[in-house]
């Protein structure tokens, strides 16, 4: 939902850009957003109330929670090389990586804090999302994983760039 809702109106807040200066604009936002340089309106209008009504849903169904905790990306980091190997090959896992989009469509704020690595040493995150305008309690609560762990100290095995 919010995908669409975001494409359509970036496209159209950009449209001059996009049509002026469509080979100078990053081919993954360009390829992105011109796909919806014709998304009706009505589609965009049932967009954006189905992601109001998940919204109020999210909202009433988290009024008791004080946070949400989720990992930061749907799966683990993979290699440069393997994720850059070519332009079709990043496009393709361009949006498999985030999890942070729930977020946006709720209205919710988050934080993602290292929590460790995966067995090839790639970094993995911890996604801690508060309700809207609740970022002082999100960032609390990030503070407070950081201070029981060192995984914020713990950096990735670098040797490989040599």
């Amino acid at each position: 939902l919010r995908g669409m809702v975001t494409m359509t109106e970036s496209y159209h807040l950009n449209e001059q850009r996009m049509t002026e200066h469509f080979d100078e604009i990053d081919p993954i936002v360009s390829g992105r957003l011109i796909g919806h340089k014709d998304t009706p309106a009505v589609e965009h209008v049932r967009a954006v109330l189905a992601m109001e009504e998940a919204q109020a849903a999210a909202e009433a169904a988290l009024q008791d929670w004080d946070v949400v905790i989720t990992p930061t990306t749907r799966q683990a980091a993979l290699p440069v090389a393997e994720v850059d190997r070519d332009f079709e090959t990043y496009v393709g896992w361009s949006t498999k990586f985030t999890n942070t989009n729930f977020g946006n469509v709720l209205k919710l704020c988050g934080v993602s804090v290292p929590c460790g690595f995966t067995g090839k040493g790639l970094p993995v995150g911890l996604q801690i999302c508060a309700r809207a305008f609740r970022e002082d309690l999100a960032l609390r609560v990030a503070h407070a994983y950081e201070q029981a762990t060192a995984w914020h100290e713990t950096h990735p095995r670098m040797d490989w760039i040599r």
